[in-house]
């Protein structure tokens, strides 16, 4: 349906964005990422967007790029739970645990008032605190 729609308008952000999301799903990151950096050109003030094209950097290997991405979509909406729990995750797979620690405690305040999370960004944030317990088991 995405792709059908982009076909009578190209410059659609929001087709753009989902069938990236979709893709990244799917497993075609490099496709993902190319609509991804399309959906923030056309509307380089949306959080969303910024997490979908950090996702995609990060899967195709430029975790730099992704930690960039996750902040611009931070700093456009600081409560983002899909972008602060990319966030951590991608910190993580950098080897950098106390970043990492810093967003996890974020994301804890942030689900005081809103906790509404996708199973799929569920089983992400599961990860990040399995990571977290791997790196600091307690004593």
């Amino acid at each position: 349906g995405y792709r059908r729609g982009l076909k009578l308008d190209p410059q659609q952000p929001d087709a753009l964005n989902n069938l990236a999301y979709l893709l990244l799903q799917k497993g075609d990151a490099a496709e993902a990422l190319s609509l991804a950096e399309q959906a923030v050109r056309l509307s380089p003030a949306n959080a969303n967007y910024y997490d979908t094209l950090a996702r995609a950097q990060a899967k195709t290997g430029d975790r730099a790029a992704a930690l960039q991405s996750f902040h611009k979509a931070i700093n456009l909406k600081p409560d983002s739970l899909a972008a602060l729990i990319g966030l951590a995750r991608t910190l993580q797979a950098a080897g950098q645990p106390a970043p990492a620690t810093k967003i996890i405690a974020q994301i804890h305040q942030v689900m005081k008032t809103n906790s509404d999370l996708s199973p799929a960004l569920t089983q992400e944030l599961q990860a990040v605190r399995a990571a977290q317990r791997s790196a600091h088991p307690r004593a």
